[in-house]
């Protein structure tokens, strides 16, 4: 580009001189310049070097730069010339002081020298440095992730310094203005469709989006550069010549030059995007599958928590209340309720209806009686097709509009193919309530079931350990202290009868048969009447009533009992009392059956783990395996000790043998404390006929 912007220059005009007085006349000029410039030197001598320069150039440029020389001082400047026949050219003129013997300049010699060729080369190897910087800009702006339209604003900016435009535009397809993010409805387009992905004219700063005109006046028509790569057709960079100003061959090359970087930019970038977004697409996806995996997850060990409650025999309440934890930390659900028994004839839901609750408020109370208005139509389709069933409320035109819940999962409970209760959960909000989402619940509710039953079945198992007690103490009252009663009555009928024959030396053998058939029938009394549970263990609990029982049992019949404790504890009443029980049945046996003279009761915790441990160094026994019927009362009581030891979920030791004494070792884990959250009294569960055709309350209401 520069070596022909310098051939296509006409030959030089040679240098010239001219002197000038200090009355700003010629007095000399160079002929050979004058005949380049076509002047007559005849004329030019004693005028004014405006006759060379012009007036105005010389009032402007040239009069001021002669003062200064001949005030002694050399200035140099350029200056344009008309030529007639070479058109304007470009001089540099260089001004030399004459100065006499006492310093002042009395002459100015100028130096004229046509530099025109040497501008022109000069101003095309910045072209050509501008228009390579301008290629570069735009790969850069591509190897460095710009934008789509960053790309586009970079070369509409570059092509500004390359050629002076009205307006320019890079209008692009659909496809590339989607990937450059362009809001399609509200984007300028081109009378062909096109969105203008950028858009730029004189005099802006900043790079603007405004509405493209076609402007068709003459030396106005906009030069239409196609951006293809290969045969991928992605738009248009559309250049708008100002009024009068058509462009020039050489400037039409350069801007076809910047639309193929450009479209090479644009393309490249597209497929960079086109990637990102593939690329994002699958690290969301991921996301989304490593999160439902987290959540499945969560679901399976929340499950299996469950069924750790189930399996550990906690009280129904406890089990509830983690049940409810769970669906609230699964499911989001802000409030849950269990609903008593109802049917497809009677789906009306009634606050009193629910006997369990689990909201902010701690019971029912929490749940407005909008929310079950809100949620009916949802509860007897549940009924109907006894799966579960979402719900949705307006909480302006809903009919529950004065709920404090607006979504709703209602999940039936299903026993024996029979819908028996529903379970609903409450959404303050409405919340995506997905399969995968009812899934869970539906397996929450069936865990709901299997706690109720299990409860039910715990109550009869409990009811009829009670009567098997009640019974066994029966027994034993009729078996061991009516006997001795029955003794007492005889030996004293006998006493009397010798007394009145005056046998008194016989008299005295009944009396002592007397008192020792009393204090044993004082003995077994006592002991029966601590096989019942004292008031003391739910005042005080576990280890005060131990201490009471060894002061009141054992050391009374003068075995030496001790009870080792290392700290202050207290357990639940459920632990307290089937340890308690547990001890009992071990200090009966040793009691009644060891002949010991000694025993120990330990009892510790640390951490959760809690032991009891009973010994004595009795006569010991032979013992049985597991299962193994006994009829002797030591083989019931530790059956007994097993039944309350397996309820208790605990492991149990017994290490005994003939003479060695026997030693009875309970360990167990203490469930961690739950929610303080209050509970409606869990015999309003317990009680009712679940299996019942009616699904009424066995009870009544509650």
């Amino acid at each position: 580009m520069v070596d022909a912007a310098v051939q296509s220059s006409p030959h030089t005009v040679p240098e010239a001189m001219v002197l000038v007085d200090r009355s700003e006349q010629v007095i000399a000029i160079d002929p050979a310049f004058c005949r380049a410039m076509e002047m007559d030197a005849a004329q030019l001598l004693g005028a004014s070097p405006a006759a060379i320069v012009g007036a105005g150039a010389y009032a402007d440029v040239v009069q001021p730069a002669l003062h200064r020389c001949l005030g002694g001082e050399s200035v140099t400047h350029q200056i344009l010339l008309l030529h007639p026949a070479l058109g304007t050219r470009q001089f540099s003129v260089t001004y030399h002081p004459c100065a006499g013997a006492d310093g002042t300049a009395f002459l100015c010699a100028m130096v004229l020298r046509d530099v025109t060729s040497e501008k022109l080369a000069h101003d095309s190897f910045v072209l050509y440095s501008q228009w390579r910087e301008a290629l570069n800009a735009i790969d850069r702006a591509s190897l460095s992730d710009q934008s789509l339209p960053a790309i586009a604003v970079i070369a509409l900016e570059r092509l500004r310094y390359l050629t002076p435009y009205r307006q320019a535009w890079v209008a692009v397809i659909e496809e590339m203005a989607r990937a450059a993010g362009l809001d399609l409805p509200a984007v300028a387009r081109t009378a062909g469709g096109l969105p203008v992905m950028a858009y730029m004219a004189p005099g802006t700063a900043q790079p603007q989006s405004a509405p493209v005109e076609d402007l068709p006046e003459e030396g106005m028509v906009p030069v239409t550069l196609r951006l293809q790569v290969q045969d991928d057709y992605i738009g248009d960079l559309v250049v708008q010549p100002a009024a009068g100003q058509a462009f020039s061959p050489g400037q039409i090359e350069m801007m076809r030059e910047l639309s193929n970087r450009l479209e090479r930019a644009l393309h490249k970038t597209l497929l960079r995007e086109k990637l990102n977004h593939y690329t994002v697409d699958l690290e969301t996806a991921i996301a989304e599958r490593t999160e439902e995996i987290k959540r499945r997850r969560q679901a399976a060990e929340g499950l299996r928590e469950i069924l750790g409650f189930l399996n550990a025999n906690r009280p129904l309440g406890e089990i509830l209340n983690h049940i409810f934890k769970q669906a609230e930390l699964l499911l989001g659900a802000d409030a849950i309720a269990v609903f008593r028994p109802l049917d497809a004839a009677h789906p009306t839901l009634l606050p009193e209806h629910c006997i369990f609750a689990h909201s902010p408020a701690g019971t029912a109370a929490g749940i407005a009686a909008g929310d079950l208005l809100a949620a009916q139509g949802a509860v007897t389709l549940a009924l109907e097709e006894a799966k579960a069933v979402p719900h949705f409320e307006d909480p302006v035109t809903g009919t529950g509009a004065s709920a404090h819940y607006h979504a709703h999962l209602v999940v039936p409970m299903v026993t024996d193919h029979s819908v028996v209760g529903v379970i609903i959960f409450f959404f303050a909000d409405e919340t995506d309530l997905a399969p995968e989402s009812q899934e869970l619940a539906v397996a929450l509710g069936e865990q709901v079931v299997l706690a109720i039953e299990s409860a039910m079945l715990q109550q009869r198992a409990q009811d009829a350990s009670t009567l098997e007690e009640r019974e066994r103490l029966a027994r034993e009252l009729h078996d061991a202290v009516t006997q001795s009663i029955y003794s007492l009555t005889l030996f004293a009928e006998a006493g009397r009868r010798l007394a009145s024959a005056g046998q008194l030396e016989r008299v005295q053998e009944y009396l002592t048969l007397l008192g020792d058939t009393a204090q044993q029938a004082m003995k077994q009394m006592r002991l029966m009447l601590y096989e019942l549970r004292p008031a003391v263990l739910e005042q005080v609990g576990l280890v005060q009533a131990l201490t009471q029982r060894l002061d009141a049992v054992e050391r009374r019949a003068g075995i030496n009992a001790r009870l080792e404790v290392a700290e202050p504890l207290r357990l639940s009443p459920f632990i307290e009392e089937s340890l308690y029980r547990i001890c009992q049945e071990a200090l009966n046996n040793a009691l009644k059956h060891s002949l010991a003279h000694n025993v120990v009761v330990r009892l510790q915790r640390d951490g959760n783990s809690v032991t009891l441990e009973v010994s004595d160094d009795g006569i010991g026994f032979v013992l049985g395996q597991p299962g193994e019927a006994k009829l002797d009362a030591a083989g019931v009581g530790l059956s007994h000790i097993r039944e309350r030891a397996t309820r208790l979920n605990a492991a149990l030791v017994i290490e005994t043998a003939p003479d060695q004494g026997t030693k009875i070792r309970v360990s167990l884990q203490e469930p961690e404390a739950g929610a303080a959250t209050p509970w409606p009294a869990i015999d309003s569960v317990i009680h009712y006929d679940w299996t019942s055709s009616h699904r009424e309350p066995a009870g009544g209401d509650h």
